[in-house]
């Protein structure tokens, strides 16, 4: 800063007698320094002096060159900025995410909605006129925003003109050139680009820079071809690619304006963006493209999905593409979605996250994916699956003997004694004099078994003593119903494989990073820069192929772990890794949960927030403390590698393989086209939650543990009895 420059404070500060400190946008920044400077300071230092003028000041009462080195060092904080230059600083506090969102409700926004409308309509006036009738205001009354694109593709020609009308040049008569839109001292500091979904003509999809010649040409550059990192900038993403042809982003740089305008470039600059937005709604209601104006997106991910330059920030955008006939013929059931911005601290992991829940009453669910549309199909069925075991149909009430073809439900899941003992255990053994609620499940040859409710539905609440509380493990629903199945089964393995690993302290090999696709050893690095250390673990057992994915920080006291079982090994990875990286990305956003201890432990969230308490994020260490090595190749090695040898591994166990059908009420819409089910395969060990609930009856666990553990069986009193990190 020099000394011509106009220092203003861009900071809260709290004042004590010898220390200050000052909260700006993103950091706070403690001084040792007088209070009656510092307050001297605060007190000049408001816009209206020069730099020269309060060293000055100040220098009355205060040594100089003191002055100088506190007010340079609250410079170079940012704690002062250059009165001449706030813009970069001004848009940081406009950015999304916002910093102090209002957290209006839909409710709320409708009322704002109805008083603008009535403030307009209540101004009174004596006498009005009509305008004139012209193609132009045929136009303007014509435009619309549209929320709902059909997918029709745009011609090649339609997409030059909508560009050209947002900043084309231009030749007056006496051959000067201009552009199609008004700009302050005629800077120009706008850039154009447009992201296409779909093919163009000769431009195939991706993120192009607009390039205008001076004859009133238009161009394309190749920016990218990732245009899902595009969508993925949007604050809802799906919206933005289901049947939108494409996206034309107005950038501006307010350095080029404040060369001349000083602050006020921060007016200029947006007003341009706003002209060239209307030029292009304004040509594509000529040409009879739909549009919507949109100012939801994440700047820095938009920015850099464009690559645009440094001192460029996106302003506004517009959607183009052709409008979808609306039909109202069947009223669709409501879904809340909520879209969690992938970004934080500079860690972007590359997917999109989608939340969807049926009703206020139920939770949220999570799809992730890198393409947005995705991820939110992926909430939607896993809200169907989570929703649909609530739905409880008509039971047969029965005792256990007194039911043909009814599963023990001693063989899906057992306790050991002793827990029965430990206070506060909530269940029950189970007793066959008991009548139980049982629905009908069956294998996959169509045979009907019955299965205790117990083990089906959540939440349940039985007028019998609880034996046991099911959760999600094993629920899936997707169109076709042997993908779910499939689905289902191999999530079964996949916990069936972390519990046996976490409560027998199973020594599984850990995959060499630099073996691993390139991709995932890249998003891996991105992880060790955020600060984590990650280890892939093969927990492989007798089974299929079981990947282990874990990350830790030890400055924040974190750790996190997902699994994935998959006869495609690199998906195995990928998707345990993408789960873990969520979990990261929340733990970077949210910052430390709060403080639970073990024996509170009773939902899967809560065994999260014991791994992010500095006195228990180390306590499940010993799941990758292993001296054995593998390479990426080499995972699975002994597993079933294909669907039907997995079958016929539960076969040649004797194990059962049962279907129970879940129904989604017709409150929540029904099931549409989805597949809803579970599966349930006796003898392999369930995943539990809570303390202390860990299914130590199951005989498989012992067996496991002589098996992979080195051939030692362990006892009860051997199993680990602290929470498990799975969440």
């Amino acid at each position: 800063m020099n000394k011509n420059s106009i220092p203003i404070l861009w900071a809260s500060a709290s004042v004590s007698s010898n220390k200050t400190t000052f909260n700006t946008l993103s950091k706070e920044v403690v001084v040792d320094a007088p209070g009656p400077v510092i307050k001297q300071i605060i007190s000049l230092c408001d816009g209206s002096k020069y730099l020269k003028e309060i060293v000055d000041l100040l220098a009355k009462d205060w040594d100089r060159e003191s002055i100088e080195g506190l007010i340079s060092v609250l410079i170079q904080k940012q704690v002062i900025l250059d009165g001449k230059t706030l813009d970069k600083e001004f848009w940081t506090s406009i950015t999304n995410p916002i910093r102090f969102p209002t957290n209006v409700s839909n409710e709320r926004v409708a009322e704002l909605v109805l008083q603008a409308t009535q403030r307009h309509r209540e101004e009174s006036v004596k006498k009005t006129y009509r305008p004139s009738v012209s193609d132009l205001s045929e136009l303007m009354s014509h435009r619309k925003s549209v929320r709902i694109f059909s997918g029709e593709s745009i011609g090649f020609q339609t997409v030059v003109d909508l560009l050209w009308s947002a900043y084309g040049e231009c030749l007056t008569k006496d051959g000067k050139s201009h552009r199609s839109i008004p700009s302050a001292g005629a800077l120009y500091p706008l850039i154009i680009h447009v992201g296409l979904f779909v093919k163009t003509g000769e431009l195939k999809s991706g993120v192009y820079r607009v390039v205008y010649g001076q004859d009133g040409s238009v161009g394309f550059n190749l920016v990218s071809t990732d245009i899902l990192r595009f969508a993925r900038a949007f604050l809802s993403p799906a919206g933005i690619q289901e049947g939108i042809h494409g996206v034309i982003t107005i950038s501006g740089s307010f350095s080029v304006s404040n060369q001349k305008y000083g602050n006020r470039s921060m007016l200029y600059v947006p007003i341009e963006a706003g002209h060239s937005a209307q030029n292009i709604l304004l040509e594509a209601t000529r040409q009879n493209v739909a549009t919507l104006e949109i100012g939801g997106f994440v700047d820095e991910l938009l920015a850099k999905s464009i690559e645009l330059p440094e001192d460029y920030h996106p302003l506004t955008l517009v959607a183009f593409g052709k409008e979808k006939e609306q039909s109202y013929s069947k009223l669709e059931p409501s879904i809340e979605i909520d879209w969690a911005i992938p970004m934080v601290q500079g860690y972007n992991p590359g997917f999109a996250i989608a939340s969807v829940r049926l009703s206020k009453e139920r939770i949220w669910s999570h799809g992730r994916d890198p393409s947005p549309e995705m991820a939110l199909k992926k909430a939607i069925s896993e809200t169907k699956e989570w929703t649909s075991c609530g739905c409880v149909p008509e039971l047969t009430y029965s005792t256990f003997g007194e039911l043909e073809n009814a599963i023990d439900p001693r063989e899906i899941i057992q306790f050991h004694q002793s827990q029965y003992r430990i206070k506060g255990f909530p269940f029950v053994s189970f007793d066959e004099s008991v009548s139980y609620g049982w629905t009908k499940g069956y294998d996959l040859a169509g045979k009907e078994f019955y299965i205790c409710a117990d083990q089906v539905y959540f939440p349940y609440f039985p007028d019998t003593p609880c034996f046991c509380y099911s959760n999600s493990s094993g629920c899936a629903a997707h169109p076709d119903r042997q993908t779910a199945i499939e689905t289902g089964t191999l999530e079964l393995v996949e916990r069936d494989a972390f519990i046996n690993s976490y409560f027998c302290k199973l020594d599984r090999p850990y995959v060499d990073t630099d073996t691993l696709p390139d991709s995932i050893e890249k998003r891996i690095q991105d992880l060790e820069s955020a600060g984590f250390k990650v280890w892939v673990i093969d927990h492989s057992l007798d089974l299929a192929p079981v990947v282990f994915v874990f990350a830790q920080n030890e400055d924040i006291h974190y750790s996190t772990c997902a699994s994935c079982s998959s006869f495609d090994i690199e998906h195995a990875v990928s998707h345990a890794l993408m789960e873990v990286e969520a979990s990261v990305l929340h733990r970077l956003q949210h910052g430390k949960p709060d403080e639970i201890k073990p024996n509170e432990v009773i939902w899967p969230n809560d065994h999260g927030k014991l791994y992010g308490q500095k006195q228990f994020f180390q306590r499940a260490d010993f799941l990758v403390e292993s001296s054995k090595r593998i390479s990426f190749r080499e995972i699975g090695g002994f597993s079933a590698l294909t669907w039907s040898e997995l079958l016929d591994r539960f076969e040649n166990k004797g194990w059962k393989h049962l279907v129970v059908p879940l129904k989604l009420s017709d409150d929540y819409g029904g099931n549409g086209d989805s597949n809803i089910v579970r599966v349930i395969v006796p003898g392999t060990v369930q995943m539990t939650f809570g303390y202390r609930q860990e299914p130590a009856g199951m005989k498989r666990l012992y067996d496991i543990s002589e098996r992979f553990g080195n051939g030692r069986r362990l006892s009860y009193g051997q199993l680990t009895k602290f929470p498990h990190p799975f969440e």
